[in-house]
């Protein structure tokens, strides 16, 4: 019997290579298989704010009020959330100077790479319908998302009017790409002074990313 398998999507970083852009840049995908009632997991932080990393980690609105315990326990808090869904998820992630500012030799990687998956995946998509909740944050990914899904040939619709504040799976999607950039910087040494106030290494590892890795689609 065909299952509807959420997707939904978030980005981490600058798409293009404006000047002071982001050095690298992620997609995060996300995986439910709908047939999986999540309300009594959402039902757990039902009263936390709507969960948005880079705000939480640098202190800012709606989060410029609250000290750095309490935003560390909301982290951890959503983390414990994020273990307990029965979901799988995938990250994309791209160092912008291998494209040397030419923006298609990315998004023709980008390409190869997400097609790479779902047709190494097939087993996991074929039969099932695909909703994919993106916010159309970037339109360039929604074409890239298109191609690629057309030329798999699986079936799939894009949910119209997605609002991430509405979408905890949404927020998932975003804790895990801010996640996957800690990990890069962290091994590269190009962490923020925010983000070093915030992570401690060896938690961080021990933790959060041993965590998030057992939730990858392999």
């Amino acid at each position: 019997m065909q299952k509807n398998i959420s997707v939904f999507i978030d980005e981490s970083g600058d798409f293009g290579f404006i000047k002071d852009a982001s050095k690298y840049y992620l997609i995060t995908l996300v995986f439910h298989n709908q047939n999986n009632d999540i309300s009594n997991n959402i039902g757990k932080i039902a009263n936390c704010p709507v969960f948005h990393a880079g705000p939480i980690i640098r202190k800012e609105p709606p989060f410029h009020n609250i000290d750095a315990i309490e935003r560390k326990k909301y982290f951890q808090k959503f983390l414990i959330f994020t273990i307990g869904l029965p979901i799988k998820s995938i990250t994309f992630a791209f160092n912008k100077k291998d494209f040397n500012n030419d923006i298609l030799k990315m998004e023709q990687k980008m390409i190869r790479e997400i097609y790479s998956f779902f047709t190494n995946h097939l087993n996991y998509f074929i039969d099932n319908k695909l909703i994919i909740y993106y916010d159309n944050g970037q339109h360039s990914i929604t074409k890239i998302l298109n191609s690629v899904l057309a030329l798999t040939g699986l079936n799939y619709e894009f949910k119209q009017k997605v609002h991430p504040q509405n979408y905890r799976l949404f927020q998932v999607a975003d804790f895990i790409s801010t996640i996957k950039l800690i990990e890069l910087k962290m091994n590269h040494k190009e962490m923020s002074k925010s983000e070093k106030m915030f992570f401690d290494n060896r938690h961080f590892k021990k933790n959060y990313l041993k965590a998030i890795n057992k939730k990858e689609l392999s």
